[in-house]
């Protein structure tokens, strides 16, 4: 969890996108204070959809019209969309960039994960993970565009000012990758929290069919791989 590179993200963002981030104050690498480096930023009034109870099920998503529902879900895309229509080296951002060893950002991605798996795994079998990692580096995309990835891309991690977006937040999974990541990432959540833990569809949110073609227009690009970045995110 590396608190200084969120910092990092956010300050380069505020300073030079119209991607909504908060305002970065100063970071803190003494540990000496709170036993652990911190940062400082400025407070940002809204509403975030909630993770507990889950935002379907209680708060004021469940208790907004269908209209506001989707008008915040609209926001929510079209400010992952701006984030990747901007060009990350010109933001100042180049420090994201994967170790130039002639590997792809998927491939980094998924040494990652393979990573976190042993990991957590701790030595005990996991089959349906192994078996699906496989297929992910069996059928990965080639020639992906690169792009900044926000990583934890969903609705909770928005802050919402009258069902518009005012400030993205959490950043610890950011990194250079397709633009796919985030939108993969954002249906499989969408689809977690609905069909999941809802069992069901509030009115005005739209259809996964809906998003990605929103997506697209807004974004001015074509979605590609979809089904390998929604199961990359189940993963």
């Amino acid at each position: 969890y590396d608190i200084p590179l969120q910092y990092d993200v956010m300050k380069a963002l505020g300073e030079s996108s119209d991607v909504p981030v908060p305002r970065m104050l100063w970071k803190e690498l003494d540990t000496a204070i709170f036993g652990e480096v911190f940062y400082v930023m400025e407070h940002i009034e809204g509403q975030i959809p909630s993770d507990n109870p889950p935002y379907p099920t209680e708060g004021f998503v469940k208790d907004a019209s269908p209209a506001q529902r989707e008008a915040m879900w609209w926001s929510g895309l079209e400010a992952m969309a701006r984030l990747h229509r901007l060009d990350w080296k010109k933001a100042g951002l180049g420090f994201l960039a994967w170790p130039d060893d002639g590997r792809s950002a998927i491939d980094h991605y998924l040494a990652k994960c393979e990573q976190d798996l042993e990991w957590a795994s701790a030595g005990r079998e996991q089959p349906l993970l192994e078996s699906t990692l496989e297929w992910l580096k069996r059928n990965k995309p080639v020639g992906e565009p690169e792009a900044i990835s926000w990583g934890d891309a969903r609705v909770g991690n928005q802050i919402f000012d009258d069902f518009k977006v005012v400030a993205i937040i959490d950043w610890e999974m950011v990194a250079i990758g397709s633009p796919e990541i985030d939108l993969g990432w954002w249906l499989f959540l969408d689809r977690h929290f609905h069909e999941g833990m809802f069992r069901g569809r509030l009115e005005g949110f739209p259809t996964r069919e809906e998003m990605v073609a929103h997506y697209e227009s807004v974004s001015g690009r074509t979605a590609h791989d979809l089904h390998f970045y929604e199961v990359f995110a189940g993963v």
